[in-house]
């Protein structure tokens, strides 16, 4: 139970917490609720937005900065009801202030799932709470009223990987569509556009001078049109595709890591097709990792040992690294081990899908006609990794995996049939 607790701490912390404001937050509702469509007796529009996104990495670490102006139009007679602002499960937002044309709002920090009164530590310390701020927003009869929001937001993170991005769909609430919106990411502080692995949408958005921007139209938004964005706050995308590409000789992993970078490497500018030379460079990378294959009599034999990949801080004591890396070499491939064995054999299926969206690809059909085998011989219990037999010790692993194996066998031999006249 505690496990889990974490895992839902985790996830709820790994949502974007930048998002619009919203009309009638409804402070003493249970859970986070957004509005699927227009609030009833709000006669408030939201006309057009512009939303500013920074990324930047700092010396306390990484951050989002935002600033965010909306232009409302109120339709109707003069009202005044309360605005939101989610903030999420943590109070991890900084400098927020709300500005309506000029004149700054007192602000209430709400938490609409506080834990219950008598839990002990370990029950508070696993609670996921739901904070909003909070304020009361006066619209004179058929106005416009242009509100300013800045703050800063502290980026999710696991290890080096992590996640931010700009929630959108709270603003549907509004009357109306939003006629016009606006979203740029610009980044700062030793980060850039190369440091992402990916960002979405992908519809809308436009990739220049090592931002991005999404425009959207009569926007009636949904969570599909929320900001998400990925990035490595380490090590660039075209550094780690070196790094990794060095590592080949060392490390198994590094080339199974490579095949899913490079297969990914478009995601990072919001793209859907890969170029012709990112294609290229997948292909070869995929191609590779069967490049020491051998065929010996009616058996195909892989290598069966590398250095397990660990790692270690730069600044760690030299002989504490000498004594991990001499635990961590000559150790079994990750294909020989039943419980990581299925992730090998999709190879065959990455292979499969290249070729199916490029059907004219030379070098990625022989990619696939040598899965094809690889796969063939595990089936019939001929793939080897030196002198050992690449199988599940487990009969009831044995048998999900050549059904796995077998499912990407018989696509793959579709696409590998001659075409018919």
């Amino acid at each position: 139970m505690r496990i889990a607790m974490i895992l839902l701490a985790a996830a709820a912390c790994a949502a974007p917490l930048a998002a619009d404001m919203g009309p009638k937050p409804r402070t003493t509702a249970p859970g986070l609720q957004f509005h699927a469509g227009d609030v009833k007796d709000i006669n408030v529009e939201m006309t057009a937005e512009e939303v500013h996104l920074v990324l930047r990495k700092g010396e306390q670490g990484d951050r989002l900065d935002v600033t965010a102006t909306f232009h409302m139009t109120n339709l109707g007679d003069a009202t005044s009801f309360e605005v939101g602002f989610p903030i999420g499960p943590y109070k991890n937002m900084t400098g927020f202030k709300a500005v309506t044309d000029g004149t700054e709002h007192q602000l209430k920090l709400i938490d609409r799932r506080p834990a219950k009164e008598g839990i002990n530590e370990e029950e508070a310390g696993m609670h996921v709470h739901d904070y909003w701020y909070v304020w009361d927003a006066s619209y004179a009869a058929k106005a416009k009223a242009t509100h300013v929001i800045t703050y800063s937001v502290d980026t999710w993170h696991y290890s080096e990987h992590r996640s931010t991005g700009y929630i959108l769909h709270s603003g549907a609430g509004w009357k109306n569509a939003i006629g016009k919106a606006v979203v740029t990411l610009k980044f700062d502080g030793k980060l850039t556009a190369d440091h992402l692995r990916s960002i979405g949408p992908v519809a809308n958005l436009e990739f220049k001078d090592d931002s991005f921007s999404w425009t959207f139209e009569n926007l009636e938004p949904t969570a599909a049109d929320n900001i998400s964005i990925s990035y490595n706050t380490r090590i660039t995308y075209k550094d780690e595709v070196a790094l990794l590409r060095s590592e080949r000789e060392k490390y198994w992993d590094s080339r199974t890591e490579l095949v899913g970078l490079l297969g990914r490497g478009h995601r990072r500018q919001g793209r859907t097709e890969r170029t012709a030379a990112e294609l290229d460079e997948c292909v070869a990378a995929l191609a590779d990792l069967l490049s020491e294959l051998k065929e010996e009599d009616d058996k195909l034999i892989m290598p069966g040992k590398t250095t397990e990949k660990v790692r270690m801080p730069d600044d760690m004591d030299e002989d504490m690294r000498k004594m991990l890396e001499a635990i961590a070499s000559n150790r079994p491939r990750s294909y020989c081990y039943g419980h990581s064995m299925g992730a090998f054999f999709d190879f065959i299926g990455v292979a499969a899908g290249i070729v199916e969206a490029h059907p004219e690809h030379t070098a990625a059909r022989e990619a696939l006609v040598k899965w094809h085998k690889v796969g063939q011989a595990f089936i019939d219990g001929k793939l080897y990794a030196d002198d050992a037999k690449i199988e599940a010790k487990n009969k009831g692993d044995q048998r999900d995996a050549v059904k796995r194996v077998t499912q990407h066998m018989e696509k793959a031999a579709k696409l590998l049939a001659p075409a018919k006249d």
